[in-house]
C-alpha cells in the first residue's frame, strides 16, 4: 500500500495516511489488499524490470496512466527510471484502469451497491498528493456519514 509519493521520491506528509486509509477501507470491505504484492512476486506484471516498476503498473491498472501528471512527475527526485521528462511512462503498461466499484464487484458486490464507499476510496488513492482530501475533509465524506444508499454487509 506504499503511496506514490514515497515511491517516487516526493516529499511526502500527511496525505500518504490518506492513501493508506484508502488502502485499508478496500481490504476491509473485500479481505484482500488493494493492491496486491502475490501479483508482482508470482510475475504477472510481465516485464517489469523491479519492484517499484512492477508496483507501478499495478497503479496504473487502477488509475491510468494519464493520473500520473506530468507537473506530478516533475516534482518527484526518483522518477527518472520511470518516466521521461515530459511525464510519460518509460515502459508501456499492458493494462486498462478499472474502477474500485468494478474491483469490488469481484468480490460479490453489486457495482450499484458501493458507488459511494468506492468513490470514498478512489478520493483516498488519487495519485498526486497535492489533490489527495485532507483527513478533515474525509470526514466530511457523504459514505461515512450514512449519506450514500450503501448497504455493505
Amino acid at each position: 500500500m506504499r503511496a506514490p509519493e514515497a515511491l517516487l521520491g516526493h516529499p511526502w506528509s500527511s496525505p500518504l495516511d490518506v492513501w493508506s486509509v484508502g488502502c485499508i477501507v478496500f481490504e476491509f470491505l473485500t479481505g484482500a489488499p488493494m493492491f496486491a504484492l502475490t501479483a508482482i512476486e508470482t510475475g504477472v506484471q510481465e516485464g517489469a524490470r523491479d519492484y517499484e516498476e512492477a508496483y507501478l503498473q499495478l497503479l496504473f491498472a487502477q488509475h491510468g496512466r494519464e493520473a500520473f501528471k506530468p507537473d506530478f512527475i516533475a516534482r518527484c527526485t526518483r522518477s527518472e527510471p520511470y518516466f521521461h521528462e515530459n511525464g510519460t511512462p518509460r515502459f508501456v503498461p499492458n493494462v486498462m484502469p478499472i474502477t474500485v466499484a468494478e474491483r469490488m464487484s469481484a468480490f460479490g458486490y453489486r457495482e450499484a451497491d458501493v458507488a459511494e464507499a468506492a468513490r470514498f476510496i478512489e478520493r483516498c488513492l488519487i495519485i498526486d498528493p497535492q489533490e489527495r482530501p485532507s483527513a478533515a475533509d474525509l470526514l466530511d465524506d457523504k459514505w461515512l456519514n450514512g449519506g450514500g444508499d450503501d448497504e455493505i454487509d
